[in-house]
């Protein structure tokens, strides 16, 4: 498009209006004389301009014999601001494939299940407890037997001997078959000394309910070898007649047992 006027063409362009009517065109009404708009060499002047100075703005070259100047300036213009805008982006804005990223961060392998002996890699288990290695022997279970209490059982060698305490109270120490042996060869010493040796393998005494030879426990403080007549069984318990021969005793806090034989 371009300058282009059959006939009746001026060298200059008209004069701009100095005001306008701020009216709409009209096709008129002769019998209602109204005259139809009236154009003018303004209005003709300004369009023309207007769509020549958009292809020259656009970069082309005004031709009178081209009528598609404006639509293919337009197209080239649009083109180039679209390239501009996407030649920067990535070649993801237009895959939209993850393959096309960069920079991507590294993706670690594959799930698998925890290894609890791996010291590295994904099969490391982090933070882990610390686990008492095997004992090597069957352990025996402290307390949850019929009857017994949550009471924490201590066995332990006190330098003397094995000796058991529960909780913060001692309960002494374990008599063994050595020491029991021992125990009842002095009993029976003992007994033949106070009898005149009456007990012996070829004149053995029958044993009757507390009778001579029989042991009871008694709530007093007997010295082995010391003798007691008609002992109680426990403080203000019931008593038992005859002199009776302590074997051992027990103290736990303020209680003091004895081991008693009855020997007369």
């Amino acid at each position: 498009m371009d300058h282009y006027w059959e006939a009746n063409g001026a060298q200059d362009p008209p004069a701009a209006p100095t005001s306008s009517q701020g009216t709409y065109p009209t096709d008129g009404n002769l019998p209602a004389a109204v005259a139809p708009s009236t154009p003018g060499a303004w209005w003709y002047h300004q369009i023309t301009e207007e769509i020549r100075n958009a292809i020259v703005k656009l970069g082309g070259v005004p031709d009178l014999t081209q009528v598609d100047q404006l639509a293919n300036g337009l197209i080239t213009a649009i083109a180039s601001a679209i390239g501009d805008v996407t030649d920067p982006l990535a070649a993801v804005a237009y895959s939209g494939s993850y393959d096309d990223l960069s920079n991507t961060p590294a993706i670690p392998a594959a799930q698998v299940n925890p290894d609890w002996n791996a010291s590295s890699g994904v099969a490391a288990i982090l933070n882990k407890p610390a686990i008492q290695a095997p004992l090597g022997f069957t352990p025996v279970q402290q307390g949850g037997g019929i009857g017994q209490g949550t009471n924490k059982v201590y066995i332990g060698w006190d330098g003397s001997g094995l000796g058991a305490t529960v909780d913060q109270t001692s309960e002494g120490h374990f008599v063994f078959e050595a020491e029991l042996q021992a125990y009842v060869a002095n009993l029976q010493s003992e007994i033949n000394n106070v009898t005149g040796n009456a007990w012996t393998p070829n004149n053995l005494q029958p044993l009757t309910l507390g009778g001579l030879g029989n042991f009871i426990i008694v709530g007093s403080n007997v010295g082995a070898g010391n003798t007691v007549s008609n002992p109680s069984v426990r403080p203000g318990g019931p008593t038992l007649a005859g002199t009776w021969m302590g074997c051992g005793e027990f103290s736990s806090g303020s209680d003091t047992f004895s081991l008693v034989v009855r020997v007369a």
